[in-house]
């Protein structure tokens, strides 16, 4: 991940919220566990995540005010976070003021900011993306691999709401992709900060061409420069140093924002 991390040109006291679909807990902690090299990276969740297994951390908190008691005593690594575990086993969210309030205490903080039922597309309800409002960057992740995916509940999450980013298309093309990363009302809803995109699951040279297709698209498009940069890769394979099906595309930067 140490290409990818750097590409992100992540700066120092950074909070960046993860949404959308098709890989944001592993991107969030395969990022987490290359930034804690050599700093204090916070991990946690606007919504709720399942527990990381251990080897993926160097501390857990599911008590806020635990944490907070801690200020002053955490070094170099990974510390993941949040409210107490509900009965899915998963950690729920902590508030924003309590983010704020612990945000001194570390270096980085990543946030998942978002929930799909492990769904490969969704639509957004009014109060998701659940991003807080000092968030300096927002990764929308979304899987190429969706082309082609039927139109429905069984694949698409929120899909009473799906409706808007289809015109008369019973299956995921193209424009449909464009619509749901581009529309206000899309992946980078609620979204504050940088806004940058990764089109995951670009496993082979085919899918790496589509996902390629569709980013010049996306560009061609962004007339408001909503998008500072695109990535194009496979998780999967970059956590194992593949950067065979990896691209890059800096479309401009922060201060240039119409």
């Amino acid at each position: 991940m140490d290409r990818f991390s750097e590409d992100l040109e992540i700066k120092p006291a950074e909070a960046i919220a993860i949404a959308g679909t098709g890989g944001k807990t592993t991107l969030m902690f395969s990022l987490a566990g290359e930034l804690s090299k050599g700093r204090k990276v916070l991990a946690t969740t606007t919504t709720k995540i399942m527990l990381p297994s251990e080897n993926e951390y160097d501390r857990l908190y599911d008590d806020v005010e635990a944490l907070k008691r801690e200020e002053g005593k955490f070094e170099l690594g990974l510390v993941v976070a949040g409210g107490p575990v509900n009965n899915e086993g998963k950690l729920t969210s902590m508030s924003d003021e309590d983010l704020l309030e612990i945000l001194p205490f570390f270096d980085i903080l990543l946030i998942e900011a978002d929930g799909s039922r492990m769904k490969k597309l969704k639509a957004w309800r009014s109060h998701e993306p659940v991003i807080p409002s000092f968030t300096s960057k927002t990764i929308g992740i979304i899987p190429i691999t969706a082309l082609g995916m039927r139109t429905d509940d069984e694949h698409i999450h929120n899909f009473d709401l799906f409706g808007e980013f289809l015109s008369g298309e019973k299956s995921v093309t193209m424009e449909v992709l464009k619509r749901l990363i581009l529309f206000k009302d899309g992946l980078f809803r609620n979204s504050t900060g940088e806004r940058i995109l990764v089109i995951n699951q670009a496993d082979d040279d085919s899918l790496h061409e589509a996902a390629l297709k569709l980013s010049e698209m996306i560009e061609k498009e962004d007339t408001g420069h909503l998008i500072s940069k695109h990535f194009i890769l496979s998780l999967e394979a970059i956590s194992h140093g593949d950067y065979s099906h990896y691209t890059c595309r800096r479309l401009w930067q922060a201060d240039e924002r119409k």
